[in-house]
């Protein structure tokens, strides 16, 4: 496509309604910011919401592994750095490092599904979007095999209504929706909002309007929480947390 780009770089300034009392970003917002990115340069790269509709297509995120050095505080800018990085299995990866100023604050990796728009169905992304996406190989990957979590034991469930509010394009509940119920869920058992480490992230199940989500976890080592949301016992995110 002319004029694409195999590297995007977006600028996000942390604004009071991102930060936290604390006046540092939200996990939930980070999470934004990589997902606008991402999807202007899928945009760029001629593979994004408009063009695949366009064709029946969607991508769709299953998996994220964040790690962060330092959280951004109220009034930075967050300068977003993100390309894609290959296929792996019938996943394509993306990958972001977000940086403040010159300083790499965090850096991530990420699993796409590209899926039929009826059938829901994977469909296999070199072979259907040949020639639009970059090689990247020489730049490599943060983070390589983003495996399932297994489940554990949970407890203090939190109910969360799906609000329309919480919709996005693909028309259920916006990723970074989970990352607020996590963050809200995390501030909870800690009586403080979370400065998260490092977290993996796992998108299971679409989650619609009108659904009733319940949000509970578990300790798994120090500083280390395991998270999962469910609608009706059936888990739709989990996640693992490193709090800092």
């Amino acid at each position: 496509m002319k004029n694409s780009l195999p590297v995007w770089k977006e600028e996000f300034r942390v604004r009071h309604a991102e930060a936290s009392r604390d006046g540092v970003v939200r996990l939930d917002t980070l999470f934004d910011y990589m997902q606008e990115a991402a999807a202007n340069h899928a945009a760029n790269l001629g593979c994004g919401l408009t063009a695949l509709n366009e064709h029946g297509m969607m991508w769709v995120l299953s998996r994220l592994k964040l790690s962060i050095r330092r959280t951004p505080r109220l009034g930075e800018t967050v300068t977003v750095e993100t390309w894609p990085s290959g296929v792996e299995k019938l996943f394509a990866t993306r990958e972001f490092i977000l940086f403040c100023g010159e300083e790499s604050v965090a850096q991530g990796s990420s699993f796409w599904l590209l899926l039929d728009q009826v059938k829901m169905r994977p469909l296999r992304v070199l072979e259907t979007l040949a020639g639009l996406l970059p090689d990247n190989s020489s730049r490599g990957r943060i983070f390589s095999g983003l495996d399932k979590l297994s489940r554990c034991s949970c407890s203090f469930p939190m109910e969360v209504d799906v609000h329309e509010s919480m919709i996005d394009v693909n028309r259920h509940m916006n990723n970074a929706r989970y990352i607020t119920q996590l963050f809200d869920w995390l501030s909870l058992r800690l009586s403080h909002a979370p400065e998260v480490g490092l977290i993996q992230a796992n998108f299971i199940a679409g989650t619609a309007p009108g659904s009733r989500v319940t949000v509970s976890g578990a300790s798994t080592g120090e500083g280390a929480w395991y998270i999962e949301e469910c609608v009706a016992g059936q888990p739709h995110f989990q996640a693992g947390v490193q709090i800092r």
